[in-house]
């Protein structure tokens, strides 16, 4: 099963991908946050497949963010 962290500042937005239909397509959310800087704490430590985010976010954005995975978790796709 391959490992997914959602990132949204939107709670509404964030818990509805994170109730998506994700088991019926071998994912599986390991991990939820409100800001790049919480997101890059989980990705540290799950190095999810996956990582489904906000552009515009508080602290740091979305494309901040990308730069950081790449550095931290080389296998992670950012949508």
């Amino acid at each position: 099963m391959k490992k997914v962290v959602i990132v949204e500042d939107d709670q509404i937005i964030r818990r509805s991908l994170s109730r998506a239909p994700w088991k019926e397509h071998d994912f599986k959310v390991v991990g939820e946050a409100k800001n790049g800087e919480k997101a890059i704490k989980i990705i540290e430590v799950e190095q999810p497949e996956v990582v489904v985010s906000d552009i515009n976010m508080p602290f740091m954005d979305g494309i901040e963010m990308a730069y950081l995975i790449i550095e931290i978790s080389t296998n992670t796709k950012v949508i």
